[in-house]
């Protein structure tokens, strides 16, 4: 992995743990575990602990591989020849147990290829054990590397949880030289703090050197005010370090890799970029970019910030001294976290009595749906979760395959914008897969009803537009595999209360490994009208399939018109092409977004962008992490689109063709509600 891609794919892995995973706080962590509903769908396992004291060799020296505040963590090797890395939660510290209890809760809405991925837990007596993927290559300490030198981000049991209308807090409890001002000075935490903790941490890559170890020749003893000294005095170079330097060297993009990290460590909040505003600038190091001002800490704030963290440090310790004082059986007692946790376990399999109750044994007043590869009903479990069911066809040739596929792939994503699976059943040939019930159903269902429409402002459609590409962005590349939905449409984009979308219906899609990028099939399985011509011709597929799909959306979103639209000469990408090349983009909008305060200027952009995925040859699409810049900067300069793929059917219905010896079967459907 070069330079460049390491302090990118940190920047990803902090702004995904800022924007994904916003859920309500709660402050009382034995509520949370004692509700299953807050726990995501996760394959965890508890562990017997004499099978971690065998893996670690009975938490031998020699296995210890670190140790902290909260534990020690050991390599271990389980019976199958797994490697894990095993922490040891201290037994004197009452605040483990919470800690214990946030990690968990916070891990299991976690999933990204970038952040450590804990498998599982072990609970008996006053032992607290966590069970994490082992990462070979150690880390820069809070980032752990792969075998091939993936960060991945770990250790959250700091970590602060908001609610999406939340944006600070406070804290006593941070690490010293990584700590914003606002936070060492006032305990206010934001998602700016991560910022600054990230401006930090690139310095420190690129020069080699230890903020609280800091050495030069100039007498400086602050990083920061070391690498902003001399990127203003034109000499930032003699921060790199030395290893870097040479005649290959790209010295120019460092220079501003120091200057977007100084940026970062501004003293004010307010004049630090958004970590997603951080990824544009690393990502097009050609961007004018703010002059930074003073980072925190200068000259004699300085002094203020050591003798605050001491004070800081010296009352927390004071605190964990009179904590462990008090019972600590009693808080595992009281939380009965080996019960709580097992929730996570349970959600994976359900009953056919339990599914059977909750939709009324499958009645037609709670059937929502159906398509061709079964029924979907609402249901009420006995906790009064309410759940879509699907129930898939016992005579679909492909149902058995979609059944496996799904449960398979669901359970390895976690992303707000992608609809979540809360388990299966599987009993005789009775298959079945339950989701969170979203109440307003599928967007198609508000795009092309004349009254329903009229709640989608030009705001909340260019919302639902960024958050399903930022769904494909995180399906592309930021899940544990790379995968391809093949088959984005507006019937598999379902919303919820507020009107945020949900990718759904994953039976379908291919993965990857991370290292492949395309793949071909016999069987064209999708819908006509947003199937990339690559695909249903040839049956070739790839990522760019689904950006062909997300722009044919985006259109349909715009125009509020279906695929087929306007008429059986003419589809909508054509539609589009041919206004938007004559400087009528206008006649391509939906008249109900017309209007003086429209931005109409935003919408014709957003149009630009739909007819640069639609274009026929794969290569000249760009991809969808390249998508959701240009949606955010509307201002950027994009480059002109080619014709689009001419396709053209009058029937927007599902289609699956499996061609063979015996020919073309097709199957054909009207799907109300996502398979």
């Amino acid at each position: 992995m070069s330079f460049m891609d390491s302090i990118k794919s940190i920047g990803f892995q902090i702004l995904r743990k800022m924007k994904k995973l916003k859920p309500k706080r709660y402050e009382n962590y034995r509520s949370w575990f004692a509700d299953p509903d807050e726990i995501s769908f996760v394959e965890f396992v508890e562990y017997d602990f004499i099978t971690i004291q065998k893996a670690t060799n009975n938490f031998s020296e020699t296995n210890k591989v670190g140790g902290g505040g909260f534990g020690v963590v050991y390599k271990g090797t389980l019976e199958d020849g797994e490697q894990v890395a095993v922490k040891r939660l201290s037994k004197n510290l009452r605040e483990g147990n919470l800690e214990f209890k946030k990690e968990v809760a916070l891990m299991a809405k976690f999933q990204h290829r970038n952040l450590v991925r804990l498998l599982g837990f072990s609970l008996e007596g006053k032992e607290v054990l966590l069970v994490y993927e082992f990462v070979p290559n150690g880390g820069l300490d809070n980032f752990l590397f792969d075998e091939n030198l993936n960060p991945k981000i770990v250790d959250f049991d700091m970590a602060k949880l908001f609610g999406l209308d939340k944006t600070h807090d406070s804290t006593t409890n941070r690490t010293s030289g990584y700590i914003a001002p606002e936070c060492a000075l006032q305990g206010e935490i934001s998602v700016r703090t991560d910022v600054y903790s990230f401006g930090v941490l690139v310095l420190e890559i690129i020069s080699g050197q230890k903020f609280a170890r800091f050495q030069n020749e100039e007498s400086m003893n602050n990083l920061l005010i070391y690498a902003w000294t001399h990127l203003k005095g034109g000499s930032a170079s003699n921060v790199i370090d030395p290893m870097l330097s040479g005649i290959s060297c790209p010295v120019h993009e460092i220079t501003k890799c120091i200057h977007i990290a100084l940026l970062c460590v501004q003293e004010s909040v307010a004049d630090r970029p958004k970590m997603a505003e951080i990824l544009q600038m690393l990502s097009n190091l050609s961007l004018s970019l703010p002059v930074p001002l003073a980072p925190g800490f200068c000259s004699e704030a300085s002094s203020q910030f050591t003798r605050n963290v001491k004070s800081v440090s010296d009352q927390y310790n004071r605190k964990m001294q009179k904590k462990k004082a008090k019972s600590y059986a009693k808080t595992v007692e009281e939380s009965s976290s080996s019960v709580e946790i097992s929730h996570v376990e349970s959600h994976l399999k359900y009953e056919l009595i339990t599914i059977q109750n909750a939709t009324n044994n499958f009645s037609e007043a709670n059937k929502l749906g159906a398509g061709g590869y079964g029924i979907v009903y609402k249901g009420k479990l006995e906790n009064g979760l309410e759940v879509a069911v699907k129930r898939l066809s016992k005579y679909s040739a492909l149902g058995n395959l979609q059944f496996k596929n799904e449960v398979a792939l669901i359970a390895k994503l976690q992303h707000r914008n992608l609809v979540r699976l809360f388990g299966y059943c599987q009993e005789g040939r009775e298959m079945i897969l339950v989701y969170e019930f979203l109440p307003n159903g599928g967007l198609d269902g508000f795009l092309f009803d004349p009254v329903k429409c009229g709640y989608l402002n030009w705001g909340r459609r260019y919302k639902i537009i960024e958050s399903i590409g930022k769904g494909l962005v995180y399906l592309h590349e930021d899940s544990r595999l790379r995968i391809v939905h093949r088959d984005i449409k507006a019937s598999n984009i379902l919303l919820d209360a507020d009107l945020i979308p949900k990718i759904a219906d994953f039976g379908i899609a291919w993965f990857f490994a991370l290292d492949e990028t395309e793949g071909s099939t016999y069987t064209i399985a999708g819908t006509y009208g947003y199937m990339a011509p690559e695909y249903l011709m040839h049956g070739q597929f790839s990522v760019k399939s689904d950006v062909y799909s997300f722009g044919v959306l985006v259109l349909e979103i715009i125009s509020g018109q279906k695929c087929s639209y306007p008429g059986p000469d003419l589809d909508l990408m054509n539609y589009a092409w041919t206004h938007w090349k004559g400087g009528s983009s206008s006649n391509v909008i939906n008249p109900m977004l017309r209007g003086l305060s429209s931005p109409v200027d935003d919408i014709t952009k957003c149009i630009h962008i739909a007819l640069l995925c639609v274009q026929e040859n794969v290569e000249d699409r760009p991809t969808m992490s390249e998508v959701t810049q240009m949606l955010s900067d509307l201002s950027l300069r994009l480059p002109v689109p080619s014709v689009p793929a001419y396709l053209i059917d009058n029937n927007d219905s599902r289609i699956s063709s499996s061609f063979s010896s015996e020919g073309n079967e097709m199957s054909i459907s009207e799907d109300e509600y996502p398979r």
